[in-house]
């Protein structure tokens, strides 16, 4: 073999285990997300009677789930721009922006929203059992707008996947 082929081999065998790398972060990074927004947090509020306890371990695992995305997601992007694309466009690749859509919404979900959650959780323990219905409602509103980004999240996440698995057909 000349050294003109086994450089190719060489190019192809690295492309082939980060694209390899690529997939199994993808999948760990959004089965992860679907654990534990859709599976172990529910779970914990259905099976502790306290729901300050179930919501501490919730929060614990979203903080996990937050800074893992923040670190996927820029691993991800990472390895385009300094793998797959090459004299193209990065703006242009869905896939990259599916990535950064997933970001975001991590971003404002964790990092935005949260905090303002967590204030709210300290307000209504400093109240007691007699939490006033305006601190209430704040809280479902933040925690529903939280959750509409988590969802947004999810989907992204679930179209990023379908993508790597051939879905839809490219023409």
């Amino acid at each position: 073999m000349n050294a003109t082929a086994a450089s190719t081999v060489g190019r192809e065998r690295t492309a082939a285990m980060l694209r390899s790398l690529r997939l199994l972060l993808i999948t760990g990074w959004c089965g992860m997300t679907w654990t534990i927004g859709y599976v172990v947090a529910p779970t914990l509020f259905r099976m502790l009677d306290d729901r300050m306890l179930a919501g501490s371990l919730a929060g614990a695992l979203f903080r996990l789930q937050g800074w893992t995305s923040v670190g996927v997601a820029l691993l991800l992007l990472w390895m385009t721009v300094a793998v797959g694309m090459r004299g193209r466009v990065i703006w242009r690749d869905p896939d990259v922006r599916i990535v950064l859509g997933m970001l975001l919404c991590t971003l404002i979900g964790y990092f935005a929203l949260q905090p303002l959650m967590q204030g709210l959780k300290e307000l209504m323990a400093v109240h007691g059992p007699a939490v006033p219905d305006e601190i209430r409602q704040r809280f479902g509103i933040v925690h529903g707008v939280s959750a509409t980004f988590y969802l947004a999240h999810s989907m992204l996440g679930l179209w990023l996947v379908l993508r790597q698995a051939g879905w839809p057909a490219q023409p």
